[in-house]
């Protein structure tokens, strides 16, 4: 709302105050806001890592676009990740290489094919759940 100007003056000062409380109580919107502010300076003075601290706690709660930005701070170099943190990253990029691998097999079939799920009228994301399932079951 403070920070928007929705419905009151806008004041990152009073957003940042706001967003902290709900942020210490595991609001994953809030923690990415924090995110945001602290990474570009708004309301708060610029600190990376305090962006970095903030985008972290709501990455580990599912927040996609925390984990975008935290991703785009990992690439600019704007933090680094332990050996132990790359390693756990490469897995699991590994990983769903080898799923995504799978899925595109699968769907090759024809008795699976894409064009078959979409006259059931499902949606892409029905397609990969149909898919997974279809390969588990094999």
């Amino acid at each position: 709302m403070y920070s928007r100007a929705l419905g009151a003056p806008p004041s990152y000062e009073e957003a940042e105050k706001w967003y902290r409380k709900a942020a210490e109580q595991e609001d994953a919107t809030a923690q990415y806001q924090l995110g945001l502010m602290y990474e570009h300076g708004m309301g708060v003075p610029q600190s990376s890592e305090e962006a970095v601290k903030w985008y972290k706690k709501a990455a580990e709660q599912g927040d996609e676009k925390a984990q975008y930005n935290l991703g785009l701070m990992y690439k600019k170099g704007k933090e680094k990740l332990s050996n132990e943190g790359i390693q756990r990253h490469k897995a699991i990029l590994d990983g769903c290489m080898k799923l995504e691998k799978a899925s595109i097999n699968h769907m090759k079939k024809p008795s699976n094919g894409i064009e078959k799920l979409q006259k059931k009228g499902m949606y892409t994301r029905d397609i990969a759940l149909e898919s997974y399932i279809g390969m588990a079951k094999e």
